[in-house]
């Protein structure tokens, strides 16, 4: 049995809730405030759903059950935990930089409409298998999508998925330069590097040595690399939110409860 995936998905599920519940602590006058607040906390127990989905998937083959259906279920589950995850974090940002809650139902549909995409497009698929990979249970289907719609379906998962992490990175970056209060502007300058290193290094340190002929995600210790770094991003938002007492000291900053 492969131990370190294991341990590194499971860890991050527990960080990723952890850091939801303990913002649930925070209080606020404003209904508005309150609301967006939630949204933010929605993405953080999305995340570990989706994290201890996938790991659950890779334990069970470890174990030896390849039952097809559970391990559809795994991945369209896990796939749909991720989209409210990803309304709750984009709702957030709309409302720091908008200061409205109108554009939420619209990323609501829009995501709920992908879901029932990804409903039809297994059906069209048709799982016929599923196979351990180092990382992630990997499913095989009979229709593989191909040609330019198989270009069109990669990139929209990618830019669906994966892409508003990273944006929202330099999105609450840019906060940094707006807020005065030294507890704002540590939290502005954290967080930001933290969502960066759990999303945007996987895609674009690869990226810029392959165009150097480097292929990084062919290599063993790559893949491992970034994911022990998503366990460290993911403690550097939470140090961002609660500071320890002795940095709360040293660099005059309170946590976000206060």
């Amino acid at each position: 049995m492969n131990i370190a995936p294991l341990v590194i998905f499971f860890a991050n599920s527990i960080l990723y809730f952890f850091i939801g519940h303990s913002l649930g602590k925070k209080t606020f006058d404003n209904a508005d405030d309150a609301s967006a607040w939630r949204a933010f906390r929605v993405w953080w127990f999305g995340m570990a759903a989706n994290t201890a989905i996938n790991g659950l998937s890779v334990l069970f083959l470890n174990l030896g059950v390849d039952y097809l259906p559970l391990f559809v279920i795994f991945s369209l589950t896990a796939t749909l935990s991720a989209a409210p995850a990803l309304w709750g974090l984009l709702t957030y940002l709309m409302y720091i930089f908008r200061g409205s809650h109108r554009a939420s139902r619209w990323v609501a549909g829009f995501y709920i409409a992908f879901g029932l995409f990804l409903l039809i497009s297994i059906y069209t698929f048709r799982p016929i298998g599923v196979s351990l990979g180092t990382w992630e249970a990997i499913i095989q289907y009979q229709n593989v999508p191909q040609g330019l719609f198989g270009l069109v379906y990669g990139v929209l998962l990618i830019v669906l998925l994966s892409l508003p992490p990273i944006l929202a990175s330099f999105g609450m970056f840019s906060l940094y330069f707006k807020v005065s209060e030294r507890s704002a502007k540590f939290r502005a300058l954290l967080v930001p590097l933290g969502f960066f290193c759990l999303f945007g290094v996987a895609y674009f340190i690869p990226l810029l040595l392959i165009l150097v002929g480097i292929n990084l995600n062919a290599t063993s210790w790559w893949p491992l690399t970034v994911r022990t770094l998503g366990i460290a991003a993911l403690a550097l938002i939470y140090i961002a939110y609660f500071p320890p007492p002795f940095v709360q000291r040293r660099l005059g900053v309170k946590t976000v409860l206060e």
